[in-house]
């Protein structure tokens, strides 16, 4: 069996970044989506939807989530919408190379998700006019 480690992926999936830490061993992709809601219900539950979206693999997990600060303080302090974010964790810092097939696919299904509950929850109030 080939390993790779895991900060190696960027050279196999380009849309990830290793931000340099390899005691973290966590990733990120490029990809960020900006969502927000009028109604306070409607952002707990979009907040329901990003928190649920996880994949996980032989020895990784890829998840999505968004600030945890809250409906007061994007809608209403910020006036900003929030944004969702997608990471991947490994269980070790090497990654079975018969995995990153694997890996891309559950990338793209869960980005793809993300952009669904973006388009859903697509209220921007930074760009409300009064």
């Amino acid at each position: 069996m080939r390993t790779i480690k895991f900060q190696d992926l960027v050279s196999h999936i380009p849309t990830l970044e290793f931000d340099g830490d390899e005691t973290d061993k966590r990733m990120h992709s490029q990809e960020q989506y900006n969502w927000g809601a009028k109604d306070e219900a409607d952002y707990k539950e979009a907040e329901k939807s990003i928190d649920s979206l996880s994949k996980k693999g032989n020895g990784w997990e890829l998840y999505c989530w968004s600030d945890v600060s809250g409906w007061d303080y994007w809608m209403n302090n910020q006036g900003e919408s929030n944004y969702i974010m997608t990471t991947i964790s490994f269980d070790k810092s090497e990654v079975d190379e018969t995995e990153i097939e694997s890996i891309k696919t559950a990338l793209d299904e869960i980005l793809y998700d993300a952009e669904c509950i973006s388009e859903t929850y697509s209220y921007m109030p930074e760009l409300e006019t009064e």
